[in-house]
This record gives C-alpha cells, structure tokens and sequence, in this order.
C-alpha cells in the first residue's frame, strides 16, 4: 500500500458508526490471522464510497504491522499484470504470486470489464484460476466489491462465485458514501 492507502487504517473508522459492525468483523479477522486460526475471508460488497476499500486497507495494514504477508490488489492490476506477464515469459506468472500470499486483498471486484466476448471469458477464467488456486491451498482472501450476490454471480460465474462464498463471510455494507463525508 502506498499514499493514502496507508492511513487508512481501524483507528480512522472509529468516527463512522454505520461501519461499527464491519469494521469488528474486520478486526476479528486479523486477530485470527494474527493469532494462526483459521479464518474465513470477507466479501464487502455496498454501494461506492462506503469504505469497503477503506476497511480491506485497514485489515492489510493491520496485518503488515505484525509482520504477516498480505497484499492488497485492485482487480484491474490483477489482470493487467497477467496481461503484462505474456510479454516475458521468465516473469513467474502473478497469479502463482498472488495465490501465495497469506491475506490477499482484491479490491473492486465487478468493475473489470468483463464483455460477452472471448476477452471476458478471459478475465472470468484468471479470477476463477485465483479463486481455485487460494482455495486449495486454504488461504483467506478479502473482496471489495459493488456488485449484489446474483450480481457476483452473474458477473463471475457460478464456480467462482462457490469457490470465493464457502470460503469468505459476505458482508453487505449499508452507509452513507464515506467518502463524501470524510472531509
């Protein structure tokens, strides 16, 4: 995380008390995390601005402060650096990267552009490859997105969509456009 991702953190919610419940799950989290439990990732899903990024921030801050891996991804960079990876072929695959990683954080899921065509077969089989790949190997993943569960659903497929809901809690955020309001 860089710029203002890196204020973002638990601390700086404390004021949003429509967050108040998200932010405790959140919180429960990293403590699983932090303490080697087992734990169940999250899907934020809410309308934009409602501090889904903020919060998925706070949970990788949180987690990089006490030294555990976690990296924090818009899904537009997820593809556009597998995109990248065909041009050089000695560059490990990012996906084997990001499905390695202990927390990883895909942040804006839905807002890729995911067309009728071959292309959107494309994008749906690479999130699908990182479901599968962070499945098997039983790591947590966190997932912002503005899209409803049937929306999930239609936009990424049935088998990515069961991959990602058996292993993370969805979470429907209902508040105001945090960032709006922040100032």
């Amino acid at each position: 995380l860089n710029g203002r991702e890196c204020l973002m953190t638990f601390e700086s919610l404390e004021d949003v008390p429509s967050l108040a419940p998200v932010v405790k799950a959140a919180q429960n989290f990293v403590d699983c995390i932090k303490a080697h439990r087992p734990a169940h990732g999250l899907i934020l899903s809410g309308e934009f601005g409602c501090g889904k990024t903020h919060i998925a921030c706070a949970i990788v801050n949180a987690l990089v402060s006490h030294g555990i891996k976690a990296q924090f991804w818009p899904c537009f960079g997820i593809l556009d650096d597998i995109k990248a990876s065909f041009d050089h072929q000695e560059t490990v695959n990012p996906i084997e990267i990001i499905s390695g990683v202990t927390v990883l954080v895909i942040d804006d899921i839905g807002s890729e552009r995911i067309s009728e065509d071959r292309r959107g077969d494309w994008a749906r089989e690479q999130i699908f490859r990182i479901a599968y790949n962070r499945d098997i190997r039983n790591l947590p993943t966190i997932i912002t997105t503005n899209l409803s569960r049937t929306e999930f659903k239609t936009r990424l497929g049935g088998a990515t969509t069961s991959r990602f809901l058996s292993a993370c809690r969805w979470i429907e955020i209902k508040a105001p456009d945090y960032r709006l309001n922040r100032h």
